[in-house]
């Protein structure tokens, strides 16, 4: 998305200058322009030693111990939601890892028959250009609400300049759940130049420690971005 910069404070300054009729001597020498950033450079190429390990993986409390798992073998319950291919929306190259969580007592979420059952999931994307990438992640926000069953921007939780997450809460109706139980599900994703992430993981459970309003929880918790920002800087990192 391109920004239209506001003019600077010099160049209102000129203008009432010239208004008013006062000559160039009365203005004030402008300021020193402040060192800018620069953008990351394109990436060239991505490989499955950028995925995040384990041990990376969005640590939703203390009892969470992630494991990289085969997703044909998963024993924890996989994701439900099912966004827009890599492939549909451009992307020349992707490489994903699945894991799990291994079964723990939970002291912080009500979980059935007492064990977490959990999965998760990071795929790292390459575009052939910047506007591809921006394109793709564009894509992936307009589709998260419809995917997770929320009404609008509901799901929202995060919504930064290069990165967005999201949650759903459905009633679980999988084999295996409880009469209560319901499926959580957290998906992050995050653009730099040419490429593009996606963090998510999900877990079964009757109520979720999770909190996004600040007038409830002073310090809420966002159990997805940090680790979209970690897989986005693996990638752009030579």
């Amino acid at each position: 998305m391109i920004k239209r910069l506001s003019p600077t404070a010099a160049g209102i300054l000129a203008a009432l200058l010239l208004l008013t009729g006062c000559t160039s001597d009365d203005a004030e020498p402008d300021a020193t322009p402040t060192e800018t950033q620069a953008a990351p450079a394109p990436v060239a190429a991505i490989d499955a030693t950028m995925l995040l390990p384990a041990s990376e993986m969005p640590p939703w409390n203390d009892a969470i111990v992630w494991q990289e798992a085969d997703a044909a073998d998963l024993t924890a319950i996989p994701p439900t939601c099912t966004l827009p291919t890599p492939e549909s929306l451009g992307a020349v190259e992707q490489f994903s890892a699945t894991y799990e969580a291994s079964a723990a007592e939970d002291t912080e979420v009500t979980v059935s028959e007492g064990e977490l059952r959990m999965s998760g999931s990071n795929t790292i994307m390459l575009f052939p250009d910047e506007a591809t990438a921006q394109a793709a992640l564009e894509a992936y926000e307009a589709a998260m609400p419809e995917c997770l069953n929320q009404e609008g921007d509901r799901g929202l939780i995060t919504d930064d300049p290069a990165a967005s997450s999201w949650t759903g809460a459905l009633d679980c109706t999988i084999d295996g759940c409880g009469d209560n139980d319901m499926l959580f599900e957290f998906i992050g994703v995050g653009a730099q130049a040419n490429t593009v992430t996606l963090v998510s993981f999900n877990l079964i459970a009757q109520d979720a420690n999770f909190c996004s309003d600040p007038e409830i929880c002073p310090d809420p918790r966002d159990p997805v971005l940090p680790e979209v920002y970690t897989s986005l800087e693996r990638m752009n990192t030579p």
